[in-house]
């Protein structure tokens, strides 16, 4: 009997824990042999992923039988080397080798971990937690960065933790599917885990100890944010992030360095000069021609944006099967048209809107911020305040999408807008892909147009977000034929079903121009896209001639470029614009049509002539020249009239001024 009992004790217990960790191997086993399938996963990956799974395994089910010194030791080892073994994993994800790494950019990754590493520490006092939970979280990061900069082909920044809302709004639409880096990364890390959690580790320090190691960690990290923030310390170290190719900067830098760096572009300095006589004194011609504009034509004014819309072969020449948009190539008559710059490429729609609704330009604010959500808070001067203050009617925005990307729910009525129709208003829609197509939307406006004129003989005015073009271009959808066909060296799938979309979306609007041409009032529609779409990298690297990290910063610029129209179905003054960006268009709208503008829509014509493209990337001067933000040029006066201007109208609100900004001074 007794014999019996000391089996049974000398058995050794299976945790559960382990037997979860086996079957969590087992789970990645079978993902990676659902990817083995896929001909871009070697069958050599494949085999390495076993290799590490088993070793879990292993590592799981074999008893520790290491004396109590060795496992202290040897958890203490584990916790100094959490941070180099840290950055090992996040670079993996860049194909990148840590060692590879200059001394400096190298000490500074490992010195943003350890602060990382020891603030988990100290909060639970316990070394093998901390490692832990500071592998998950950067392990976790540089996954979500690896499948961002897969989607839209550049890298996570400071400002987009902003835009998380709307990003897991459209998450759903891109493929998700883990190559053999993914999964290797998970294992190694997985191994990691599972050693020092088989260790026996004493518990972490006593109370005054802790104490005393917090006051010192505060004092150390106080002194390196100083220096990190509040000096040119790093910046003249040469360590900083590219507005153009920010990627390249991740791969020199590390992925947690060059985050760390972009959060020092969200804070909004005083341009230089400013004051509010510097505003006066600026503003002061343009107060004098306020009474001068004649009155407002009844004009109806329809602002289409249209999402991803673009002609690539704006980037380079490639042979199509046929035209993939001929309607609006055919455009001539009472219209004005042209190339339109813009600060975004692939994403951030709510940028392009904010430059074109506001006149305000992303140049004088930081790297990738998005207004919409960390900006504005109270009513902003817009497009829609003006016509309003002439009497619009409609002043509504459509997107038929959720509602709350961008937070456009709640920045679009301090904007001026009265209404919003989201996706919800839209019935029993057609679909192209997963999205409402544009004619649909298209035809929401002509609804919204009707109904209106039910009420009232105003002009009316519609702003349109459309969504049929929204990124997410590799998969077939048995609603979209691939009746285009990329010809030659360039052919691409991704691009071919792009170019498809752009098709419907030529046809969409040549119904929308045909109805409002049959329509008796004077109607002016302005159309243009939002920016570029993240198509294969290798397409662009093709048609452009050249790899996207050889291109120069101009040379660069044709992928921020956009194709735009103004169309009216009245007499108008044709024009070709080659060079514009997207804070002057609304602008040019209001003096296409003969409306009355602002104070600062005046301005912006002014600065047209001198700085025709003014973006987040760069401008080009009356002089054909292009020119990087912050450089001495001709135009250094007037654009840093522009930011003192900006800055007024944005974050000086107690003392804007209204009357320079509005048509109608009143208390907004």
């Amino acid at each position: 009997m007794k014999s019996e009992l000391s089996t049974k004790e000398n058995k050794r217990k299976i945790p559960s824990g382990q037997i979860i960790a086996t079957i969590i191997i087992a789970v990645i086993l079978m993902i990676a042999a659902l990817c083995a399938n896929d001909e871009s996963f070697k069958a050599r990956s494949l085999a390495i992923i076993v290799i590490l799974a088993i070793g879990n395994l292993v590592l799981i089910w074999v008893p520790n039988v290491l004396n109590e010194s060795i496992n202290i030791w040897f958890g203490r080892i584990m916790f100094v080397l959490t941070p180099i073994f840290t950055f090992f994993i996040v670079e993996r994800f860049n194909y990148i080798n840590i060692w590879d790494i200059n001394t400096l950019r190298f000490e500074l990754n490992i010195l943003i971990i350890s602060f990382i590493l020891l603030l988990v520490y100290f909060i639970t006092n316990n070394t093998r937690i901390a490692s832990v939970i500071t592998i998950i979280v950067l392990y976790l990061a540089a996954l979500v960065n690896f499948y961002i900069f897969s989607f839209r082909d550049v890298p996570i920044i400071a400002a987009d933790i902003a835009s998380m809302g709307t990003a897991a709004n459209v998450a759903s639409n891109y493929s998700y599917q883990p190559n053999s880096r993914v999964l290797i990364n998970g294992l190694i890390v997985f191994a990691f885990i599972v050693i020092f959690c088989r260790l026996k580790i004493k518990t972490g320090l006593v109370w005054k100890k802790r104490f005393a190691g917090i006051l010192v960690y505060f004092v150390l990290l106080g002194i390196f944010t100083g220096i990190f923030y509040e000096t040119d310390v790093i910046d003249n170290a040469g360590v900083r992030v590219s507005v153009w190719n920010p990627q390249k900067s991740y791969n020199v830098n590390g992925f947690i360095l060059s985050f760390m760096v972009t959060t020092k572009y969200i804070k909004i300095d005083k341009p230089e000069g400013y004051s509010l006589e510097a505003v006066d004194d600026i503003i002061s011609p343009y107060m004098e021609e306020a009474n001068t504009t004649s009155a407002t034509p009844n004009v109806n004014v329809i602002a289409i944006m249209d999402e991803a819309f673009t002609d690539l072969k704006l980037d380079g020449d490639f042979e199509t099967s046929e035209d993939y948009m001929p309607f609006i190539r055919s455009l001539s008559e009472n219209t004005v048209k042209g190339t339109l710059s813009m600060s975004v490429f692939g994403g951030n729609t709510a940028n392009s809107e904010f430059e074109f609704l506001t006149g305000n330009s992303l140049a004088f604010l930081p790297t990738r911020s998005v207004p919409y959500q960390l900006y504005i808070k109270s009513p902003l001067a817009s497009l829609t305040y003006t016509l309003e203050d002439q009497g619009y009617a409609g002043n509504m925005a459509i997107h038929p999408y959720k509602g709350d990307g961008w937070a456009r729910n709640t920045t679009y009525p301090l904007l001026g807008f009265k209404d919003f129709i989201t996706m919800d208003q839209f019935e029993n829609p057609n679909l192209i892909r997963k999205y409402i197509t544009d004619e649909e939307s298209f035809n929401k406006i002509i609804e919204e147009y009707k109904t209106t004129r039910t009420q009232t003989e105003a002009p009316f005015y519609a702003f349109n977000v459309t969504m049929q073009n929204h990124g997410g271009y590799d998969t077939d959808f048995d609603n979209l034929e691939r009746t285009i066909k990329i010809l030659g060296d360039a052919a691409d799938d991704q691009a071919e079903r792009y170019i498809n979309l752009v098709k419907k979306t030529d046809e969409a609007f040549e119904g929308l121009v045909n109805y409002f041409s049959q329509v008796d009032e004077p109607t002016v529609i302005v159309f243009f896209g939002d920016h570029q779409p993240s198509v294969h990298t290798q397409f662009y690297n093709k048609i452009m001639g050249k790899s996207a990290d050889n291109l120069t910063s101009e040379e660069a610029m044709t992928k921020y470029q956009v194709p735009f129209v103004i169309w009216a179905n009245y007499d108008i003054e044709e024009k070709q614009y080659d060079k514009l960006s997207a804070n002057y268009l609304s602008s040019v709208l209001l003096d296409t049509i003969g409306a009355k503008s602002t104070g600062y829509n005046r301005f912006l014509l002014d600065v047209s002539e001198q700085v025709p493209v003014i973006t987040a990337n760069g401008y080009y001067g009356a002089d054909g020249n292009f020119y990087e933000l912050g450089e001495e040029s001709p135009y250094t006066e007037i654009l840093n009239q522009y930011n003192i201007l900006e800055y007024n109208n944005m974050f000086d609100k107690s003392n804007r001024r209204n009357d320079f900004f509005y048509l109608e001074d009143v208390d907004r």
